[in-house]
């Protein structure tokens, strides 16, 4: 991680403590010091959503070692960000320094058209949740909201949140949308500097314009547990980054994810692979046109999984699957449309390792018109009326 190459100097000495002259000209922002009996209280000026490593060192010249007791980063959400340390008697004196690192916020582009536009977008229990407009305006959350933002003029924009948040909803229920999703242009950074993201329900729903999902978008999110909607309709999407799920641990639900990403092309092998709780995969593909084949055991590590309801309905292009792609899968309830005008799938339809297909199970599931219009496939003459 990039860091900026200026610090504050502090420089402590039995029971006083005072600021090093010859550093005094790279203070960017003030830093004040005290010492409360045994503790070094130390605070500075700070930019919210910006991150901090606190440094020291017994002797200017010598190494700097970040303090261990310190979490890292100290995320600001304010214009002031302070710390206690406790001060050892046997140390003669010790410098610290507080190093800003690289920008630790989420930061989505917007592009308005007309002058002025409102950007409205949901934020679900935050706490404090930091918003910089990107305009020189910004605003803190603490209560759930569907927020209105006025932008004067039409224009690009960069939008930076940080702080606390439960889910950031881009689009809000119900259809068509109270959200103005269409206009994030691009989303420009991982979610970082958040705490308490534990959903990503319509998170970027109808996002018609982003080109590409940043690799690592979630890797600081481990507490998602439903990813219900979160692509749905991003139809310029062409590719999913690998491991693009892989921080998360607890996912119930993938209803949706990708369902109407118009020019999704291959889905990542493994993709789902550290989700053993996930019970839904209804309609998670679901008029991706583009996709031409499925991974090899891509249900394989999902046990409770009860619905593949539309899994991939009209996925026109698609033209391979592997016949044990729901092997593993043996809770499954629904097939409902699940292959339905699939009209360029080949091969043989899915069986397990028992020989027996979809309708054969014990108990049956539902399979209503799960093959309609799948006629290329070899076994498609032998298919029960009900499941095509």
């Amino acid at each position: 991680m990039k860091t900026r190459l200026w610090v504050w100097l502090v420089f402590v000495l039995a029971s006083a403590i005072w600021m090093s002259p010859q550093v005094a000209a790279q203070i960017q922002r003030g830093m004040s010091i005290a010492l409360e009996g045994s503790q070094v209280n130390l605070s500075w000026g700070s930019a919210p959503g910006m991150s901090y490593r606190l440094d020291e060192t017994g002797e200017l010249g010598s190494d700097w070692l970040e303090v261990e007791t310190v979490p890292k980063p100290l995320v600001s959400i304010s214009n002031q960000l302070s710390y206690s340390l406790p001060l050892n008697p046997l140390q003669a004196r010790r410098f610290y320094r507080a190093v800003e690192l690289a920008e630790q916020n989420f930061q989505i582009e917007v592009t308005t058209t007309a002058s002025p536009q409102n950007f409205i977008c949901r934020f679900v229990e935050p706490g404090t949740l930091h918003v910089d407009w990107g305009d020189g305006s910004s605003e803190d959350f603490n209560a759930t909201v569907n927020s209105t933002h006025t932008y004067a003029t039409a224009g690009v924009y960069t939008i930076r949140f940080s702080g606390h948040v439960h889910s950031i909803d881009f689009f809000i229920y119900p259809d068509p949308g109270l959200g103005t999703p269409k206009l994030i242009s691009a989303i420009k950074t991982p979610i970082r500097g958040i705490t308490g993201l534990n959903s990503a329900y319509e998170m970027f729903k109808h996002c018609e314009n982003i080109t590409s999902i940043p690799e690592g978008l979630f890797d600081e999110c481990p507490g998602i547990t439903t990813f219900y909607d979160t692509f749905l309709a991003c139809k310029k999407i062409t590719t999913i980054p690998p491991g693009l799920f892989n921080a998360q641990t607890n996912v119930i639900s993938f209803y949706a994810t990708f369902d109407n990403c118009d020019a999704l092309k291959e889905i990542p092998p493994g993709l789902f692979d550290k989700h053993p709780n996930v019970n839904n995969f209804a309609w998670t593909f679901a008029k991706c046109y583009a996709i031409t084949s499925v991974p090899d055991g891509l249900f394989d590590k999902h046990p409770k999984v009860t619905t593949f309801s539309h899994v991939f309905f009209r996925c026109y292009a698609l033209r391979t699957i592997s016949p044990r792609l729901f092997d593993k899968n043996t809770l499954v309830t629904t097939y409902v449309n699940a292959f339905e005008d699939c009209t360029q799938l080949t091969g043989e339809s899915p069986v397990n390792s028992a020989g027996q297909k979809l309708w054969e199970l014990v108990p049956l599931p539902t399979g209503t018109v799960c093959f309609k219009n799948c006629t290329n496939l070899t076994d498609y003459a032998t298919i029960p009326a009900t499941w095509k």
